[in-house]
């Protein structure tokens, strides 16, 4: 149970009460600060030591802060900002909008408000959610922060937590980048083929994935390093098995070192 005001927030930590606490209660806590898996702590004294005070308050104003921010790990200042993450755990923070840029099983995913890799933060939802997140979805996330295996991440605990703004990141052609990006992806609808073009402006790792509409890699089709060029690939419409995909939505993922992520929506037409 997070219990917090703007940049103050601490986790409670209580594996013996009796009584399960929700958001919008009202709570004082008697007990003592320890540090666990670098999250701060508030240990109760005992079960009697949380007292429920009043319920159905309205919550704080949440923090709106950029995904970069609230996943910085950096460990003894390697990228000189120090660890900003660190100043937002167990602090009720919003997300400014952010792409869905990959999903990394157990519910997890990553979500960036640049579009770039580099800025991303994970979401780890609390509960099984409504909400399931599909590449290139524009999302904004209000919830708690949480230091788990090395990472920080959001947790969202309802699906109120998450707000899909209606938006998607694979619309349009996406603008290009420094390092290249997405020129054309035609036709779309297509059947059986579709050719995709891309620039490369600085030599980079390269990777072009197309993805199912439940996050799943069915194709790969550009995994290496490539130099500044432009590029033309040709997706027969089907996957790594050799096999030819059903007809639905599917997502080319194009990624340019840690400098561009892109997604554009395809539809296979039968």
């Amino acid at each position: 149970m997070t219990y917090s005001f703007a940049r103050v927030g601490v986790l409670v930590y209580e594996g013996s009460a009796s009584y399960a606490y929700y958001q919008g209660d009202k709570v004082e806590v008697g007990g003592r600060g320890d540090e666990y898996n670098n999250l701060t702590e508030l240990i109760p004294h005992n079960a009697d030591a949380v007292n429920l005070l009043d319920f159905g308050q309205d919550l704080p104003e949440a923090s709106k802060v950029q995904t970069v921010i609230l996943a910085d790990d950096s460990m003894h200042d390697i990228d000189g900002n120090g660890r900003r993450g660190e100043d937002w755990e167990s602090v009720w923070v919003e997300t400014f909008s952010a792409v869905v840029l990959d999903t990394l099983g157990y519910g997890q995913y990553i979500i960036s408000d640049s579009g770039a890799r580099i800025d991303s933060l994970i979401v780890d939802p609390l509960v099984e959610l409504t909400y399931l997140p599909v590449l290139g979805d524009i999302i904004k996330v209000t919830s708690y922060m949480e230091y788990s295996f090395g990472n920080y991440v959001i947790v969202p605990t309802a699906d109120e937590s998450i707000i899909v703004t209606g938006l998607t990141a694979v619309d349009d052609t996406p603008a290009m980048q420094s390092a290249g990006g997405f020129r054309s992806i035609a036709p779309n609808p297509f059947n059986p083929a579709t050719t995709i073009k891309f620039a490369v402006n600085q030599t980079d790792i390269v990777q072009l994935n197309v993805y199912n509409i439940r996050g799943e890699k069915v194709r790969t089709l550009v995994q290496g390093t490539l130099p500044v060029n432009e590029y033309t690939f040709v997706f027969d419409g089907k996957g790594d098995n050799g096999q030819s995909l059903s007809s639905g939505q599917y997502f080319a993922r194009l990624r340019i070192g840690k400098e561009v992520v892109q997604v554009r929506k395809m539809s296979l037409i039968k």
